[in-house]
């Protein structure tokens, strides 16, 4: 569980100190009476990642935090069933970036961020069907 809320915060941190301060997860931040602190933070930051950190890194660890979490919650159900349970955010997050490039969500469609969504879930997979057997 410990892997999980590192894969959280981690992606957070790295969504609050490098994404435009007009998305969601700021808005929240300001809303808890914590934007300034952020936003000073965000100015203090010196090193600056390459675009794949910045736009996708943070989906890999959200979805790779999903499927800990459903992992440890359904540990005595089937395979099949924790597979299925652990493909709904990737799934979410995969067919999100193929509603924006039929501009049906907002946003700009990145194959990057399908891979990230994604390998996380195929490991998982992986795992599943050769090590746990």
């Amino acid at each position: 569980m410990f892997t999980a809320f590192a894969a959280l915060f981690s992606g957070g941190f790295v969504y609050l100190t490098y994404r435009t301060e007009q998305i969601v997860m700021h808005h929240a931040i300001k809303s808890i009476g914590l934007g300034e602190t952020v936003h000073s933070w965000r100015q203090s930051v010196t090193f600056v990642p390459s675009d794949w950190i910045v736009y996708c890194l943070p989906n890999a660890l959200w979805s790779l935090a999903y499927i800990l979490v459903t992992d440890t919650i359904l540990t005595k159900h089937t395979d099949n069933e924790r597979l299925i349970a652990a493909s709904i955010i990737p799934a979410i997050g995969v067919v999100s970036e193929f509603l924006q490039k039929a501009n049906v969500l907002p946003g700009t469609f990145d194959l990057f961020d399908i891979l990230a969504y994604s390998i996380p879930y195929v490991i998982y997979l992986l795992i599943i069907k050769t090590v746990r057997k």
